[in-house]
């Protein structure tokens, strides 16, 4: 992949020969012969890589147990080897806001990938290829490659484009008609070649720099006689990030996405452990402190660093979508900025953490996985679809990638704890719902514009632009930058030499204020950012917060120096313009009635000024929430000793367009006999758009009339004043936030619990609110459900809430769940209501299975055609509620009286008493780390489970595997798998006021969506947690057995933490009416008739012993096993006491009575002396067996093949003369045989060829 210097810098004149201009028009001859030029210096570089590799014993390709793949690419110009390495769906959709594009989404827009117009336009380069046959991906993947299939590429496939059979790997341009999928060998010449057709390609893979861990070494890349305290390769512009640079700036309309890296987490093993430098098995080094850990800033390497892509950094996953910049938290992995100059890496962030896609295992088959490897296709898919839309807009046209990378940039939510960009989080979250309604409104010209141009040397480029106050202006300038010679590998240590060539600068101005982009200090990675001069990005972007709605602005773009080649295209996208100039307004003279102060929502303005007709205060700004009543006061003067009559009207442009005319604007009436302080109340409208600026002005005319005091024109005397006004987020604002159970693709219930989430996105707390949901399937209603929060909730805090009340699911049905949250001092209740379409599975197929009884007490029982995801349970009954086992491949010491076994996949159950009635008495305690054990025999969810709260406050269950207590029983360790917290109320309807506190019979207890995945078959235990004053029953004073309780073969529950000297038999701790199930969904049962394997027999024929059984046969001789004696016969060679053991497929195996064979000599004679012919021979169809027998008596005649299986015999009692009879050989496999014709104590042998 690394070239040499001078070839590189060949192709580098060879790319950047033209115009700016000519981007777009190179001939596909010119993209081939440039193509061809790269893939030349690649093979090159790979066969000095394959044979420094035989020399130095560097390793070729490696696949680590999480399936990333390691591939020896090149050498550096120092003759270090170069690695590439693959970087390790709902909730993916839901962090970018991608699924609001879908059909059903909030902006109707119907996108998933499925235009004509954008087919082959979507590309991926990855360690391997997907597996083209996933039911997710069948018939889409293009493999020009025809590279081996991966699990990563798969994986990484599926988030771009998974059908979604499975709802929750749903890639994001589900319906993409086509996927071209390259392995990363020779990417560069592949993607010059294909980029003129391309509009975006994934690339989850990166060359490794500094500590990687493989899955069984650790092993540090770079140089140390470069630097023995830093690999060189983190920050470093080299030429492959040349390279990529070069094919974007020669391919205008293609974006290269890429994977941030995975480096910060890479810390090396401990110092004095050993590692490999390099990856070489020949240099394995002990590690000392000069070599530290991998960087938290500056982390990102190569590739990655090339300005032109977009590279994506990974975050947590936001399942309910984003609300907050608190919202957005950091994944433990992710790599960060700055590179080595300063510039800001990674561009955005997506969903790279717990991401569930394809995977190559089987054509059904899903993983979960973390990594920058799963946030960039979030991205790749995502941007697909924006361009699919401005295509639908513009058809026949396409954003250049400058525009869509800066569109991303623009539009991203803000991450982080400062404004601006960082070099954690680059410009923030991906969100492609405001990137589409950018797309819109500047189609429509409305607030938003998206420019294409081109910048000519040192003529600047000028817009004015009006504030809408739709949002703040702001302003982003994104441009390929041509690419530059890298400095050398030696040289590139901390080396901040820019490595921007046009350096274009962006300002705003308005009168006397000049606004500046953001910059951040590679000096002080962690500091917030500023505002100033941005020499080192080829992105600029210009937040304008204080921008006054109807005032102009000017948008100048200049730039620095020459530009190369003298010109540079750019792309620019401008919010919160659109805007109309406020008409004027004020007094003819100005002498008379003046104001004096205004009070109002934050404002709290005195008037120095004299003798004023008009007064600008919009730099002072009140803000209001939407349905909120405040006071509003004004105190009215004279700037002369007059003391008249006057009006005052008071206006909100609520809608942003410039004008107070429109109904609802006039929002006060003061009629103010004389001088004076008056007071009203405005109450504002409860559709008011989050963070919009507006105008409002107040109108003071000496008048008695108020209908001639109008928001525009001149009056006699008085005065006008504006002021600027922001709505802000309502104090009381209750959000239904998500739909959190049951989801699309759940399996079919007979208890369904609905799990909503509920969001205080006000800035006080709340409490005893009302829910209500409605359940429909089609028309008709399957339930209403009620009920109330009874807790505080906290400003921005979010809990969950479970209706009491379950309902039945059907497999195959749709339903549509309605879900509303009931406040009444709610002031936005716009977003108090949530609806989803849940599409319930359908059931599978029935499933097919054998069983088979070895003798009276086990029986073998296998599944058909297995499904790797499916749990297969057998039962003795077609009601059983326990399975006997399960398997698709067991057995059982349980055999039904008709030998009839019921198969079924798939289960929901219940497990542990329904209440806590069922055991009696017990008592509400603080429990504090008790636990309860429990045998899972397959993997499980714990869906549900009842509770009983004596007292509110918090608690916390903690799924644990490895429990281990100590000998004293003190204390104990364990392994955490997964944890859920609950903020409770009180179930007991009088909590008690000491704890422990006694059983109230009243308390009915409520059902906890617990969610808890069980990985796999095995012991657990689950912890309890209470805090804040929570307390919870536990049943005590049991009688009898308690120990083990549940399903055997499912799930068991098998103690508690009660110390054995105190009988935990007598306790039964906190969880009851435990609800858990499979991960597939249940089928019908299948009925399974058992046969049972008969016993062998032993037949003599001729010399020979054979079996009644025509497999698994194991030949003993007097109880001793004959090695290799496992064909249906054998022929003794001497005598005693013969049996064969036969087994089944499913392990069964079964013995024959002892057969006593008498061995007797036998003559071997020619065939000639009886005239044994066999013809034809070879034979084909058909061959005739002659002899003649001159002596009557027994005569047998047997076929056996060349491993000396019996396949034809023939017995005669008396036979005497010729012999002549036709045999059909059709039936007999190709091959030799032996024919054998025996009389008395003569055997006469002849070979026979068979073949077709």
């Amino acid at each position: 992949m690394f070239k040499k210097l001078h070839l590189a810098y060949f192709l580098f004149l060879l790319l950047c020969s033209g115009s700016v201009l000519a981007q777009n028009v190179r001939s596909n001859q010119e993209y081939q012969k440039l193509s061809e030029a790269i893939r030349t210096m690649e093979n090159s570089n790979f066969q000095k890589a394959l044979q420094m590799a035989r020399q130095e014993g560097w390793f070729i390709r490696r696949v680590t147990p999480t399936g990333r793949v390691i591939s020896l690419a090149g050498v550096d110009e120092k003759g270090n080897p170069l690695y590439l390495s693959t970087f390790n769906n709902t909730t993916a959709a839901s962090t970018t806001n991608t699924n609001q594009l879908w059909p059903g989404g909030s902006s109707n827009l119907n996108l998933s990938g499925s235009s004509n117009s954008i087919v082959g336009k979507l590309a991926m380069w990855d360690g391997g290829t997907p597996l083209p046959n996933h039911v997710e991906l069948i018939g889409r993947i293009v493999n020009p490659d025809s590279a081996a299939v991966s699990d990563h590429a798969t994986h990484v496939a599926g988030t771009l484009i998974a059908t979604g059979i499975n709802p929750i790997a749903k890639g994001m341009a589900f319906n993409a008609q086509k996927l071209i999928a390259y392995d990363y060998n020779n990417d560069q010449s592949e993607m010059m070649a294909a980029s003129p057709n391309l509009l975006l390609s994934n690339h989850s893979y990166g060359y490794l720099a500094g500590w990687n861990y493989d899955g069984t070494n650790w092993s540090w890349y770079g140089d140390t006689t470069i630097s023995t305290s830093k690999s060189y390769g983190f920050g470093y512009y080299d030429q492959s990030a040349q390279m990529f640079d070069s094919i974007a700036y020669n391919a205008p309309y293609y974006l290269i996405s890429m994977s941030a890296g995975n480096s910060r987490n890479s810390n090396g093993p401990a110092v004095g452990s050993k590692y490999l430098y390099n990856g070489n098995s020949n240099k394995s080094i002990y590690r000392t402190t000069s070599i530290p850990n991998n960087p938290d800033y500056g982390s990102i390497a190569y590739t990655q660093d090339a300005k032109n892509i977009l590279a994506v950094g990974a975050v947590n996953g936001i399942p309910l979508g984003y609300n907050y910049p608190s919202d957005v938290v950091m994944s433990s992995f992710s790599s960060w900025g700055p590179t080595s100059d300063g510039r800001i890496k990674p561009d955005v962030v997506a969903d790279g953490v717990n991401v569930t896609s394809t995977w190559s295992t089987s054509t059904t088959a899903y993983q979960t996985e973390s990594g920058t490897s799963m946030a960039a296709p979030n991205a790749t898919g995502s941007l697909y679809l924006l361009q699919e839309y401005y295509n639908k807009l513009h058809p026949g046209s396409f954003m250049r990638s400058a525009t869509l990378k800066g569109l991303a940039i623009h539009t991203a939510n803000q991450a982080g704890t400062a404004a601006g960009p960082s070099y954690q989080f680059g410009w923030g979250l991906l969100n492609v719902l405001k990137a589409s309604s950018v797309i819109t409104s500047s189609y429509n010209q409305q607030s938003d514009t998206i420019i294409e141009r081109t910048l000519s040397n040192t003529v600047p480029y000028t817009m004015n632009v009006v504030a809408s106050g739709k949002g703040p202006l702001v302003a982003t300038l994104t441009w390929l930058d041509p690419p530059i010679t890298p400095l050398s590998a030696s040289n590139s240590v901390n080396n901040t030499t820019p490595r921007l060539v046009n350096d274009l600068d962006m300002r705003i101005t308005n009168g006397s204020n000049t606004y500046k982009p953001w910059i951040l200090n590679p000096a002080n990675p962690s500091a917030a950012a500023t505002k100033g001069d941005n020499y080192l990005d080829n992105v600029e972007k210009i937040s304008v917060d204080s921008a006054v709605p109807g005032q102009t602005y000017t948008l100048t773009i200049t730039n620095k120096g020459n530009l190369q080649r003298g010109t540079q295209a750019f792309s620019l996208i401008v919010s919160g313009i659109g805007g109309n100039a406020y008409c004027a307004s004020g007094a003819t003279n100005n002498t008379g009635t003046r104001i004096d102060s205004v009070s109002f929502a934050g404002i709290n303005n005195k008037n120095t000024a004299t003798n004023t007709t008009y007064s600008n205060f919009t730099n002072l700004t009140g803000k209001i929430q939407p349905n909120q009543t405040l006071p509003f006061t004004i105190v009215l003067n004279s700037s002369d000793a007059t003391n008249n009559p006057k009006v005052v009207k008071i206006y909100i442009d609520y809608n942003n367009n410039g004008s107070f005319a429109d109904s609802g604007e006039l929002v006060g009436t003061i009629i103010a006999p004389n001088n004076g302080t008056y007071n009203t109340n405005i109450t504002t409208p409860g559709n008011l758009p989050l963070n919009n600026l507006t105008l409002m002005r107040i109108v003071a005319v000496e008048t008695t009339d108020p209908s001639t005091v109008n928001s525009c024109g001149n009056y006699g005397y008085g005065e006008t004043q504006d002021y600027r006004i922001q709505f802000i987020a309502p104090s009381n604002n209750l959000t239904l936030a998500g739909i959190i159970s049951p989801t699309a693709g759940n399996c079919a219930a007979n208890n369904q619990y609905l799990t909503v989430q509920i969001l205080n996105k006000g800035t006080v707390s709340a409490s005893n609110f009302t829910l209500n949901a409605t359940v429909s399937n089609g028309s008709t209603v399957v339930a209403n459900l009620s009920g109330l929060y009874t807790l505080t909730l906290a400003a921005g805090a979010s809990d969950t809430y479970v209706f009491q009340t379950p309902f039945t699911t059907v497999a195959g049905n749709t339903y549509t769940i309605s879900a509303k949250v009931n406040y009444v001092a709610d002031q936005d209740t716009t977003d108090n209501t949530k609806t989803s379409i849940l599409a319930i599975s359908n059931a599978p197929a029935a499933p097919q299975g054998t069983a088979t009884i070895c003798g009276s007490s086990t029986a073998y029982l296998k599944a058909n055609n297995v499904n790797s995801n499916s749990t297969y349970l057998w039962f003795s009954s077609d009601t059983a509620t326990s399975p006997i086992a399960v398997g698709a491949n067991t057995s059982t010491t349980t055999i039904p009286s008709n030998n009839t076994y019921y198969l079924q996949t798939g289960s929901k159950a219940t497990i542990g008493p329904a209440n806590k009635a069922v055991y009696g008495t017990g008592a509400y305690n603080a429990f504090a780390g008790n636990y309860v054990t429990f045998h899972a025999y397959a993997p499980i969810t714990i869906e549900t489970a009842k509770m009983y709260i004596g007292n509110p406050g918090t608690i916390q269950i903690t799924l644990a595997s490895n429990l281990t207590v100590s000998s004293d029983g003190s204390s104990y360790s364990y392994i955490p798998v997964q944890s859920v917290s609950f903020n409770v109320a009180a179930t007991n309807p009088n909590p008690p006021s000491t704890l422990p506190g006694s059983d109230n019979p009243a308390d009915t207890g409520a059902i906890f969506n617990l969610n808890l995945q069980v990985p796999a078959a095995g012991d657990y235990a689950l912890i309890m947690q209470c805090s804040n004053g929570a307390s919870i029953f536990r049943n005590s004073g049991i009688t009898g057995t308690t120990y083990p309780l549940g399903i055997n073969g499912l799930f068991m529950i098998t103690g508690n933490s009660v110390p054995s000297s105190s009988n935990p038999q007598s306790y039964y701790y906190f969880f009851y009416n435990i609800r858990v199930s499979t991960p597939d969904c249940m089928s019908a049962r299948t009925a399974i008739t058992a046969t049972s394997l008969p016993t062998p027999t032993i037949t003599q024929v001729g010399d020979s012993l054979v079996s009644s059984s025509n497999t698994g046969n194991q030949w003993y001789f007097n109880n001793n096993p004959i090695g290799g004696a496992t064909n249906r016969s054998i022929k003794p060679t001497q005598s005693g006491g013969y049996a064969v053991i036969v087994t089944d497929s499913s392990g069964c195996q079964r013995g024959s009575a002892t057969f006593n064979y008498v061995f007797t000599a036998v003559q071997n004679v020619n065939p000639s002396a009886i005239g044994l012919q066999v013809t034809p021979n070879p034979a084909n169809s058909n061959f005739t067996i002659r002899f003649t027998m001159n002596n009557a008596g027994p005569l047998n005649i047997a076929l056996f093949n060349d491993v000396g299986q019996l396949m034809m015999q023939e017995q005669y009692s008396n036979f005497n003369g010729t012999f002549n009879k036709q045999y059909n050989s059709a039936g007999y496999a190709p091959g030799t045989y032996i024919l054998q014709v025996k009389q008395k104590d003569k055997v006469y042998n002849q070979k026979i060829l068979i073949i077709h």
